[in-house]
């Protein structure tokens, strides 16, 4: 497997080139708890400064975005004759 290693603006370049035409999601910092700490969950962004690259740990897995907790797997309306 072939592994490459993108500097910062390499790395920002290839973001913004995601987010032209495809959903990013990402670590972005929603709020901060009582003791001060940011708080961050894996999210949509639309830019590449809305992505806190500095986080230390999410307040949920990845797992919970792509895998919600409840999801809609059909639905039906019905109208009266």
């Amino acid at each position: 497997m072939l592994f490459k290693t993108l500097r910062k603006k390499e790395f920002r370049n290839f973001v913004e080139l995601l987010l032209a035409n495809t959903e990013v999601i990402a670590p972005k910092q929603i709020g901060v708890n009582e003791k001060g700490k940011p708080i961050h969950h894996y999210l949509p962004v639309r830019k590449f400064e809305e992505i806190d690259l500095d986080y230390e740990i999410t307040e949920y897995s990845a797992k919970s975005y792509f895998l919600p907790f409840r999801e809609n797997l059909s639905s039906c309306h019905f109208e009266d004759d």
